[in-house]
């Protein structure tokens, strides 16, 4: 390498022209970091991509740990048709248990403080349920099925009336939410080949963590 200015022959590494002292001018690409430099090891474009996996992988945890909380939520409380559907198939199996599993416990605990014993309820469900099938004079085997057409929320008004209707029967109750629910109530006498539908509306309640009929909206 030679100075640009005079020509004289230089050392390599030199800075400057040890003739003139001109300042010595590096090659194109000399003393340059090469592809890469200054990035920290294995940051090229894949790293970068490679760098967003987590991200992603993080919210899919997030979307299956809130899908598992609201599964989780569905099954323990059952939702509004759950009351429905065991009292339903309390009737069909004359399991009276089941079907009181259907209402409030204080309500439950309202009838035995009045004297009611538990067996003593039970046995006013299984003969509501039996009364018109013993007028036939004979055992029939009969099934029962529902289906819901309708559920409306009901208003912050309809829920305080209720709680006062539950008031005026000494039944203190903190009612969350509720629903009217229609359905279509379907009974079917097989030996006899009669099936009969009818429209019904319930009133559903929660009470707690849990759905509850609202035994003083029932009058069938």
């Amino acid at each position: 390498m030679f100075c640009k200015n005079c020509g004289t022959q230089l050392k390599e590494g030199a800075k400057f022209c040890p003739k003139c002292g001109t300042p010595v001018t590096p090659m194109p690409g000399a003393g340059q970091a090469g592809p890469g430099a200054g990035q920290p090891p294995h940051q090229g474009p894949a790293a970068g991509k490679a760098s967003k996996i987590p991200i992603f992988a993080i919210g899919a945890i997030v979307i299956l740990v809130v899908a598992v909380i609201l599964i989780f939520r569905a099954c323990a409380g059952g939702g509004y048709e759950k009351p429905i559907k065991n009292f339903m198939q309390g009737m069909e199996d004359l399991d009276a248990d089941k079907m009181l599993s259907a209402f409030p416990p204080e309500a439950l605990e309202a009838l035995e403080d009045e004297g009611y014993d538990e067996d003593e309820i039970s046995e006013q469900f299984e003969q509501m349920v039996t009364a018109g099938m013993d007028s036939l004079g004979f055992d029939i085997d009969y099934a029962i099925d529902y289906e819901i057409e309708d559920a409306t929320e009901l208003s912050k008004r309809e829920i305080s009336d209720i709680e006062e209707a539950f008031e005026d029967e000494d039944i203190d109750l903190s009612i969350k939410e509720g629903r009217s629910v229609d359905l279509t109530l379907t009974i079917s006498l097989d030996s006899l080949g009669i099936s009969q539908d009818e429209e019904i509306t319930l009133e559903v309640i929660k009470v707690g963590g849990g759905w509850y009929l609202n035994p003083l909206s029932m009058d069938f």
